[in-house]
């Protein structure tokens, strides 16, 4: 449970497995317990393999390379290449608002280049920046936006 990454979970999953081969084998002399065990390592093989060579073929823009390293720096390659799919780029005019305050945020925006100005009642409370996510505390819980952003 300690381990973050699900590549070193099915190595230790792998290894406890050959130890339980060992055992089934030797101590044992159960086939059947072998057969689950060997079952068990060669399906997080298997996941290990696709897991690689979907990681190896996602490739990334220049931009894209940015939001993924930054913001969903703990997922795979792949992860991050699915993530990037669900979404789209889009160029924003200056003065294009992003959200409305009271209103439900349908997207959520990571600003590439350029600022956001953050307002609530009308008045200028923040600005966000190059790399800063717009609306990724109410996009999900579908809750009225706090402030305006444009």
């Amino acid at each position: 449970m300690a381990l973050k990454r699900l590549y070193w979970i099915r190595l230790v999953v792998i290894a406890s497995a050959l130890v339980g081969i060992s055992y089934s084998y030797f101590m044992l002399s159960d086939p059947v317990g072998v057969f689950w065990e060997s079952l068990l390592i060669a399906v997080n093989i298997a996941r290990l393999t696709f897991d690689h060579w979907a990681d190896r073929g996602a490739r990334f823009t220049s931009e894209e390379k940015t939001l993924a390293n930054d913001v969903f720096a703990c997922l795979s390659p792949a992860r991050k290449r699915r993530l990037l799919d669900a979404g789209e780029w889009t160029d924003c005019p200056a003065g294009m608002t992003l959200s409305r305050q009271g209103e439900a945020v349908t997207h959520l925006a990571w600003l590439a280049e350029g600022r956001a100005d953050v307002e609530a009642d009308g008045v200028v409370v923040s600005r966000a920046g190059q790399g800063d996510l717009i609306g990724e505390l109410t996009v999900l819980d579908g809750d009225p936006a706090s402030a305006a952003r444009s």
